[in-house]
């Protein structure tokens, strides 16, 4: 049961932080697509994927996973071929495998996710056949962020159970 109460903890402080940084990505994103050509931005949560989406709402296309799968391909081709579209808003776990963005000049996360493979499956969207260019990707963090003692207490917690049947269990649906 801590163990429980320690991720859900963690999960509801790391979308904090995610919707704390709303303001600060929106403001990067406006910079790099004054400085850039089309740009990739991957998120996790709902929430911050609809701010940005609202934002850029004449800029951007969106797949997320609220997000048909066959409606994904005609919203990936809107990116790729229509100059006034120069964002894409992707949620990292439905729109980062299968799709080609290679119309992308740059790759920016705006939350991270629990599995590093995602992120990189993510990033390696604009890095598809095609590609001639090379793409930065960025990640977008808020330093110091989690608390000390929630930090301390995440890791007494995963010391105290990592060998148990609960832990091995949540860890793996975590991706761990």
């Amino acid at each position: 049961a801590g163990a429980r109460a320690a991720f859900t903890e963690i999960a509801k402080m790391r979308h904090d932080v995610a919707v704390a940084k709303i303001p600060h990505v929106i403001e990067h994103l406006h910079e790099a697509l004054a400085a850039a050509g089309k740009v990739l931005v991957f998120g996790h949560h709902h929430d911050v994927l609809d701010a940005i989406a609202t934002e850029f709402k004449d800029l951007a296309v969106a797949v997320d996973g609220r997000t048909p799968v066959d409606a994904r391909l005609a919203i990936v081709d809107r990116f790729q071929t229509e100059l006034k579209i120069r964002l894409f808003i992707g949620g990292i776990q439905a729109a980062g495998v299968g799709l080609n963005l290679t119309a992308a000049a740059l790759v920016l996360f705006a939350e991270l996710d629990w599995t590093p493979g995602n992120m990189t499956q993510a990033e390696d969207r604009a890095h598809r056949i095609g590609q001639t260019e090379s793409v930065p990707g960025v990640l977008f963090m808020a330093h110091q962020r989690l608390p000390a003692r929630l930090r301390d207490r995440f890791q007494a917690e995963m010391l105290s159970w990592k060998d148990s049947e609960e832990g091995r269990k949540i860890l793996q649906s975590l991706g761990f």
